[in-house]
């Protein structure tokens, strides 16, 4: 397990969280005593307010990370009037 103080876990997250990702659990302390503890949720860990929704498939746990850069250099999309449009003319057809 390693331990991380609120002070390290606050300018270094994304190193802790990368060894959380890879299976090390961090225990964060404040004034050196135990405070929370990081570690990746399983299946059965998963908070109950999701077990209907990925029970009935409408959500599904990611099978792998996302990569953001590539994300984000997706094309955009482009459209004929306002996203607000859009949804409720959806709406309307429902």
């Amino acid at each position: 397990m390693i331990t991380a103080s609120v002070t390290e876990l606050q300018t270094e997250l994304t190193t802790f969280l990368e060894g959380v990702r890879h299976g090390a659990t961090v225990l964060v302390t404040d004034h050196r005593r135990p405070f929370a503890i990081i570690q990746q949720v399983s299946a059965a860990q998963m908070p109950p307010e999701l077990f209907e929704p990925s029970a009935q498939g409408m959500i599904r746990p990611p099978k792998t990370t996302l990569d953001i850069g590539a994300f984000l250099r997706l094309p955009k999309a482009h459209g004929e009037g306002s996203l607000t449009a859009s949804v409720l003319e959806d709406r309307e057809t429902r």
